[in-house]
């Protein structure tokens, strides 16, 4: 009878604890994610960005378990340590390479368990290397290549794609809207580095997961979430930033603030930039200076001499970010989180089109500049972790934004100055379930919803008196885009050393307008195309005894926008775009083989091997309008140019990362990517970089870091230059046939900080140390000369 009542009392305890959440972290609390745990030989769970574990203990019997971590020493611990909402401390190691990534779709894994392959950039490295703005911050791994159009811009480019055809997700939420253009964006510029807890850069299609645009790939933002204090006490905590670099005579001063007690938590975050006129260097070709700029005198415009040619005049601007972040813990497995996120730019001088110049060698704009870039983005997550028979964890995200941005151009001597103006209001909602199933197993799924509704107006100033008339808008105003989708995604490791993982995803993409004829005789007045779209992607994961094989094939669309089909505009001078509402769908199919593998024991290679072929591609060409192939646009007799489908266009390339672990404080770093393109057109695509790269040598120890680096560039000739590129032939330099080419460049640059009080920490950087003058591909401004950068940091 005893020996029943205490089986009984056994398994009424052991029931109540077989739903069991813990928290891993490290020796000053924070939370750890991505540490695995096993029961023997079976892999149990692993940790979510707050370092969270669901474990359902109720069908194991081992009571030895045990808790990994590429960056932590192993920790066995027995199941009496597993009482729901316990905390678990992990100690630090030191050599170790597999970074953790977070993914906001409801799955946290190692790097080395994931077929595509993912970068992180953590906040560590953001802190340590002080990037001005997210473009820059996109470059710190040398994988993605940035193009700038004036110093308040930075397109990235990922495998040959850009723009509307890679995706920008900040908290989860799209960033991409229904004008996302071909040519380059900067909408990238608006979230604030100093708010970024980290990035994560996915290679290759996306669509599975994300929908439409994410053809070459994903750039997920996460900002800093606030933590909850370990008690009912209030806590608080703030620090001020400084920094000033020399080329653009920036001046930065970033201060945040953060409060919480044990349910609730608050950050507060406000920056202020100020860039000045960008100085290139003084070693390169003289086409990259700028010899002169138009000044307007009030009445006329004025040509004036640049006495410093290495000053690019007319190139800087300022910017101010403000975030803020609320968190609430409704329960012990319910948390809710919402955020306001605001960013505005001053007027940013168009720079390359300021420099352009017409067939008598004069300057063609007296104006050419973007009005104050603004983004507000309010939005709200709803997590929940209590695992269930269909969810272990469920990840809602509502989200409200609006965009604004605008173009304001005249020619040289025109009074007249062109202002068009655009909106986009933009809903959001998604929801993302996760669920660990029996035999090794997981399953993600979810659906999401996206909604844009545009603005658009233009109007002609005349700059004197102040007088204005109607003209050409960019966009149909009041026109619609929407996206809906389900997907799904499994994942199952079916022996000790292969995984598979496969998925799809459905999605429905709405376009709709009317066209405004006031201005031009449309053959048609108004679109509404809705386009279907099933995509997925498997993933075969191969273990080895020191590294890893993924073989990977996955499809990805793109569904055209208002700014592909309908929009009107000069790309340059002598050349205008005009709507095509029949412009289809691209399709994406990609084939991709990733390589992991230990060398040496402190040595580590990683390679992707990919190619990716781009179906019923969207492009520019030259058309047609009401029967005519050029027409008065602007009072300039221009070449009609529209958004078409060709039959095919396809990236290819290799991207290949080193990693030395000399000793625990030296690394060296190197990276470098290979691409190349082809066409049924037999033309370069537009957006296929040069061969890039970059090297490193970090030194860490104790409070203390220094790096040696240095960025590289392969030559391009003139023969790989895409068409849009030949079209704006001033802004490369000449080959010894006098054809516009972009030569090879590299950079060496320093870096330190010093940590000199836990209260106080000083960085100082020295950027292109050699001088050099050069200009990044496709990019309209020519980069920083030799740069000093200060910065220094205070905690209060």
């Amino acid at each position: 009878m005893i020996k029943r009542f205490t089986k009984a009392i056994v398994l009424l305890l052991f029931a109540i604890c077989s739903q069991a959440q813990i928290q891993v972290v490290n020796k000053n609390l924070t939370p750890i994610a991505g540490v695995q745990l096993f029961n023997g030989s079976t892999f149990l769970a692993i940790s979510d960005d707050q370092g969270y574990l669901n474990v359902d203990t109720s069908s194991i019997l081992e009571y030895t378990w045990t808790l990994t971590h590429s960056g932590f020493y192993t920790r066995n611990i027995t199941r009496a340590t597993l009482v729901n909402g316990s905390t678990i401390i992990l100690t630090r190691s030191t050599n170790y390479f597999d970074p953790v990534v977070i993914s906001r779709k409801g799955r946290s894994s190692l790097y080395k368990d994931l077929s595509t392959p993912i970068d992180l950039i953590s906040k560590t490295k953001i802190s340590l290397y002080q990037p001005q703005t997210a473009a820059d911050l996109l470059n710190l791994e040398n994988k993605v290549y940035v193009q700038k159009s004036q110093q308040g811009g930075g397109s990235p480019m990922i495998r040959g794609f850009a723009t509307n055809r890679i995706l920008l997700v900040v908290d989860g939420v799209r960033m991409n809207t229904a004008i996302f253009r071909e040519g380059n964006v900067q909408n990238v510029i608006a979230i604030d580095p100093f708010t970024i807890g980290s990035t994560e850069v996915i290679f290759g299609p996306a669509s599975q997961f994300y929908g439409s645009d994410a053809i070459g790939g994903v750039l997920s933002f996460e900002t800093i979430n606030p933590a909850y204090a370990n008690s009912d006490t209030l806590e608080t905590s703030g620090n001020v930033s400084l920094r000033y670099s020399s080329a653009s005579n920036e001046q930065t001063v970033h201060t945040d603030f953060s409060f919480s007690k044990r349910k609730f938590a608050s950050f507060s975050s406000i920056t202020f930039n100020n860039f000045g006129d960008l100085k290139t260097g003084k070693n390169g070709p003289d086409v990259y200076t700028r010899r002169d700029y138009v000044v307007y005198t009030g009445s006329n415009d004025s040509i004036i001499s640049n006495s410093d040619k290495n000053l690019q005049v007319l190139s800087g601007y300022k910017q101010f970010n403000f975030l803020q972040k609320f968190r609430f813990k409704l329960t012990d497995n319910i948390d809710l989180s919402t955020g306001i996120h605001y960013s505005v730019t001053s007027d940013i001088p168009r720079y390359d089109r300021l420099i352009e110049r017409g067939s008598k060698d004069t300057l063609l704009k007296g104006d050419w500049y973007y009005g104050p870039q603004k983004w507000f983005m309010n939005n709200y997550i709803l997590s929940i972790r209590k695992p269930a028979k269909i969810y272990d964890s469920i990840l809602v995200t509502a989200a409200f934004q609006h965009f604004e941005e605008s173009r304001n151009d005249r020619n040289l001597y025109d009074t007249k100055l062109r202002q068009r103006v655009e909106t986009v209001h933009a809903y959001s909602l998604s929801g993302d379930f996760y669920k660990e199933l029996k035999n090794k197993a997981s399953l993600n799924y979810g659906l999401d919803y996206v909604f844009n509704r545009v603005g658009s107006s233009g109007i002609k100033l005349d700059i004197n008196d102040g007088t204005s008339s109607p003209t050409s808008t960019r966009y149909p105003d009041g026109s619609a885009w929407s996206s809906a989708g389900v997907y799904t995604n499994f994942m199952q490791r079916l022996r000790k050393w292969y995984t598979l993982e496969f998925g799809f995803r459905y999605n429905v993409v709405n376009t709709n307008g009317t066209l405004d004829t006031t201005f031009f005789a449309y053959p048609v007045q108004s679109f509404n195309n809705t386009n279907e779209a099933l995509t997925g992607s498997i993933g075969h994961i191969f273990k080895l005894k020191k590294g890893s094989i993924s073989l990977v094939t996955s499809t990805a669309f793109r569904s055209p926008n208002i700014d592909d089909i309908a929009k009107v505009f000069d790309r340059n001078t002598g050349f205008v775009t005009v709507p095509n509402p029949d412009l289809a769908p691209e399709y994406a199919y990609n084939a991709e083989v990733n390589f992991n593998y230990l060398l040496l024991p402190k040595l580590k290679i990683s390679t992707s091997i990919f190619y990716t072929y781009l179906d019923n591609a969207i492009s520019i060409a030259n058309s047609k309008f009401n029967g005519k192939d050029s027409i008065l646009y602007e009072n300039v007799k221009s070449q009609v140019q529209t958004l078409t489908n060709q039959d095919y266009a396809s990236v290819y390339g290799s991207q290949i990362t080193l990693k030395y672990l000399l000793n625990e404080q030296l690394t060296i770093n190197s990276s470098y990517t290979l691409l190349q393109s082809t066409s049924s057109n037999n033309e370069p695509i537009k957006h296929i970089t040069p061969n890039f790269g970059g090297s490193s040598i970090e030194y860490k120890k104790d409070n203390w870091f220094a790096s040696i680096y240095s960025v590289y560039n392969q030559e391009f000739k003139n023969k790989q230059l895409a068409a849009s590129e030949l079209g704006s032939a001033y802004l490369y330099a000449k080959d010894e046939n006098g054809l516009p080419y972009s030569p090879a460049w590299f950079t060496l640059n320093a870096r330190s900080s010093v940590t000199l009080s836990d209260k106080f920490t000083l960085n100082l950087g020295i950027e292109n140390i050699l001088d050099k003058r050069y200009r990044p591909y496709g990019s309209g401004i020519s980069a920083a000369g030799r740069n000093i950068i200060f910065g220094c940091k205070a905690i209060f």
